[in-house]
């Protein structure tokens, strides 16, 4: 009979998660009848650029992915120099999750459309890391199969995910994506609208963060999200009775973009039967998590939800 160390099982993934803001990456190790082992979570923010040209934010993007493809390649490096965690160091693949416009679903022709100039970016820049094995994926598809294990079980409900750039709003029905549309308006709409009344970014993102709700252009701000709201919806909303609308955002922005919503009384009058605004927060991914940090990465969290069953 043959004997020796017992063969490590489970998997590592590396997730890259590529809006229209920041960059994220984390690893995550699978293992058969174990929580998810999610760890060296790492986020790129953008430049808030003058302008939202499509060129310049491809270069900043292509810069954050470079940064943390290194950084996901060192840290796997130092994991495969000591003995009980060789096993967790080795990628067998990366999922990459790309937001608007670089990624979005397809209802009718039951596919994601991806731009291929970012898959390109993405290709060459593992590829400088040693290259692995890699499938893309919409961050709305991320994002709705994470919200399947942590969310309550909504017959109905519209995912409203904010990113720096673009909103993207998706309507799920039956657990399916039945409705998708988008704004153009995110995080980074609120520093230019600061900027613009004489804020310094530094200020800007202060303000968001302590009182976001209480400086007059910030609610001008609020006012504007809910009307451009309001358009992007009104559609998605004659296709099924939405009563509840979860918020996905970085940080803790999530309750400004929540709050825009649930105070305008012209939204107000699409729930003709009630409803809700409610934020999804890391605290919901978290407990189905293990080694992460101490308050995960929304977005990578949910992502590596929808990994472990792929």
């Amino acid at each position: 009979m043959l004997f020796g160390p017992k063969k490590p099982e489970g998997k590592t993934l590396l997730l890259l998660d590529i809006e229209n803001g920041s960059v994220g990456s984390a690893l995550v190790h699978l293992e058969p009848n174990k929580p998810l082992r999610m760890f060296g979570e790492k986020r790129a923010h953008l430049r808030v650029l003058p302008t939202r040209d499509s060129q310049s934010l491809l270069r900043e993007i292509q810069h954050g992915v470079h940064t943390l493809a290194s950084h996901v390649a060192e840290l796997a490096a130092s994991l495969r120099q000591h003995d009980n965690t060789t096993h967790v160091g080795s990628i067998s693949r990366a999922a990459i999750y790309l937001g608007a416009p670089w990624g979005q679903p397809d209802l009718q022709a039951g596919a994601p459309n991806f731009v291929g100039r970012m898959r390109d970016i993405v290709s060459h820049e593992l590829g400088r890391v040693g290259g692995m094995p890699h499938s893309f994926f919409t961050t709305t598809g991320g994002v709705l199969g994470g919200a399947r294990r942590v969310l309550p079980n909504d017959d109905t409900y519209l995912l409203c995910i904010v990113g720096g750039e673009v909103t993207e709003l998706l309507l799920v029905h039956n657990n399916a994506s039945s409705g998708y549309a988008t704004l153009p308006l995110g995080t980074h709409t609120l520093v230019r609208t600061m900027r613009a009344h004489g804020f310094s970014d530094a200020e800007a993102h202060s303000a968001m963060r302590l009182s976001p709700d209480h400086a007059e252009p910030m609610l001008a701000a609020q006012k504007h999200f809910a009307q451009e709201f309001e358009v992007a919806v009104g559609g998605l909303l004659e296709h099924a009775p939405v009563r509840r609308i979860w918020v996905v955002s970085r940080g803790e922005l999530g309750e400004w973009f929540a709050k825009a919503l649930s105070g305008s009384a012209n939204i107000a009058s699409l729930f003709p039967h009630g409803g809700e605004v409610r934020v999804l927060r890391a605290a919901h991914v978290a407990p189905h998590l293990t080694a992460h940090a101490h308050e995960p990465d929304l977005l990578l969290g949910l992502h590596a939800l929808h990994a472990e069953v792929l």
